[in-house]
């Protein structure tokens, strides 16, 4: 967590309207564009959607200089959580524990997002060798049939694999004697597999995991609105999610149940409910080195190819886009560029902006 002096130099930098004083407080990092699965509601891969326009079409994997280098500018202002994601599956990237101890030795709290289906017992044993925080395994579903749904053309076969592999993987570590990494199964929750909560609940319980996560299905600006749920879709779900919660509690298991039914109930007009203050937080960085506010967004502020992430921090990029995202006509600028549609950022915007709302309008007077 953020320390009192972080807090006031967030605080400072909102009301500066564009400089940041403090952080970035967490990272996220594209570590490479290939992948095994085609799931229907990745950017890069679905094959439901037009992929996008790549910004190095060369480029599948991240750089380990580069990312050394980013490492120790996160190690230097105290970065508290480095999260490995992918605009593919991160376990295809060659150098990956390089990268996890990159990561690690610069004290924060390290994440590895996968679908799961390339684990065996050598990268089981490594990733609990890495002292990794946290492995969170993305299914799509709980069942043969929703797997086939989420993820089509695939073979339907890697989720019994998966199963297989998370309790072998509970055993590893037992035998390790380790509580490193913890084992979440997350589920997006789309019109496939929204009724099937119970199922994957299960599924959780029997395979050990320390815990569950839940996140609704990005629309990516219309183009997944098929499988997006209907508003009574979303009342039926919310009931399973509270029903889940007894059980999950009961059986030890942690879970972000209360924090997905909010960014249900905020539902698809987040931008005009709660304010976006991500661009004082926590930056993306891509495969290529390009850097983002977040995922959703298409808007470039720098490149790690050509400055460090503190000159980018403050850079021009990043100033022009803090600046819009507070102004009074920031919806407009929202709308075309960033995909904030059940924003998984909203919990701490919406914790920032309880005290940044009473400060605000002295950051106001001050550019009137």
């Amino acid at each position: 967590m953020p320390g009192l002096g972080d807090k006031w130099g967030l605080l400072r930098g909102l009301l500066s309207g564009e400089a940041a004083y403090a952080g970035p407080f967490a990272v996220t990092v594209d570590v490479t564009r290939r992948c095994n699965l085609r799931c229907i509601g990745c950017t890069s891969h679905s094959p439901h959607l037009n992929p996008p326009v790549p910004r190095e079409a060369a480029v599948d994997d991240l750089d380990a200089g580069m990312f050394a280098g980013l490492c120790r500018e996160l190690k230097a202002v105290g970065t508290g959580t480095l999260v490995f994601c992918g605009e593919g599956e991160p376990t295809l990237h060659p150098r990956l524990f390089d990268l996890i101890a990159l990561a690690k030795a610069t004290g924060a709290r390290v994440v590895l997002l996968t679908n799961g289906t390339l684990l065996d017992q050598a990268k089981m044993q490594a990733l609990v060798d890495s002292r990794l925080d946290v492995l969170r395994v993305s299914l799509w579903g709980s069942s043969v049939e929703e797997f086939e749904d989420n993820c089509p053309g695939s073979n339907p076969e890697y989720l019994n694999r998966i199963g297989d592999r998370l309790h072998e993987f509970a055993s590893v570590k037992e035998a390790r004697r380790s509580l490193l990494p913890r084992i979440a199964l997350h589920l997006v929750i789309d019109r496939h597999n929204c009724r099937k909560v119970e199922a994957f609940v299960g599924l959780a319980i029997e395979t050990r995991v320390n815990a569950v996560s839940f996140s609704p299905l990005h629309s990516i600006f219309g183009g997944l609105a098929s499988i997006a749920l209907s508003k009574e879709e979303e009342s039926l779900l919310k009931d399973s999610l509270r029903q889940a919660d007894r059980r999950l509690r009961s059986s030890g298991v942690d879970h972000n149940i209360e924090e997905t039914i909010r960014r249900y109930d905020i539902g698809e007009e987040v931008r005009r409910k709660v304010p976006c203050y991500v661009a004082w937080t926590h930056p993306r960085i891509r495969v290529d080195g390009t850097v983002q506010p977040c995922g959703p967004c298409t808007c470039a502020v720098g490149s790690l190819r050509e400055r460090s992430l503190r000159e980018i921090w403050n850079g021009p990029g990043y100033r022009s886009f803090r600046k819009k995202v507070l102004s009074r006509s920031a919806s407009g600028f929202i709308d075309e560029n960033c995909d904030c549609s059940y924003c998984c950022h909203v919990t701490d915007n919406s914790r920032i902006h309880r005290l940044y709302k009473w400060l605000s309008p002295l950051g106001r007077r001050k550019e009137g």
